[in-house]
């Protein structure tokens, strides 16, 4: 999952802090850099919440599979993510599963024969929800 280059640099930030802070505790010599180093981390934690939080699926947002069961014969199907088998769906619904942003194997399969559509291997991006039909 490919982040801003923000959150990279963020992330980079905290770490030099903390190591920075551990010194200043560790060392025998106060300075100048520990109170900006105190709102340094207090800056990058709210930019971190409102930027990357935003947009990650450990923020608010969620990253979903909707895959649609339009087959003419009238059969269920299986639905299996990343061999991972998340049940079985009726005719005319749609089974929707929260996964990671990226590419993914999906596989739909018939209640009476094994693949109902050839195989599918989207890049599901973060926080959208991406649909596929199966009309076999």
């Amino acid at each position: 999952m490919n982040k801003p280059a923000f959150c990279s640099f963020a992330s980079k930030a905290i770490r030099w802090v903390g190591r920075e802070f551990k010194d200043f505790l560790i060392g025998d010599k106060p300075s100048l850099a520990v109170p900006l180093i105190i709102f340094g981390i207090a800056g990058v934690m709210l930019l971190l919440n409102i930027h990357c939080g935003k947009n990650s699926p450990t923020g608010n947002c969620k990253t979903k599979i909707a895959i649609g069961n339009n087959c003419w014969k009238g059969l269920s199907h299986q639905h299996v993510i990343d061999g991972i088998n998340y049940g079985w769906v009726t005719v005319g619904s749609t089974g929707e599963y929260e996964v990671a942003a990226g590419r993914h194997t999906i596989e739909i399969k018939h209640s009476q024969t094994d693949k109902a559509c050839t195989d599918s291997n989207p890049i599901i991006p973060e926080c959208k929800t991406s649909s596929l039909q199966c009309s076999y």
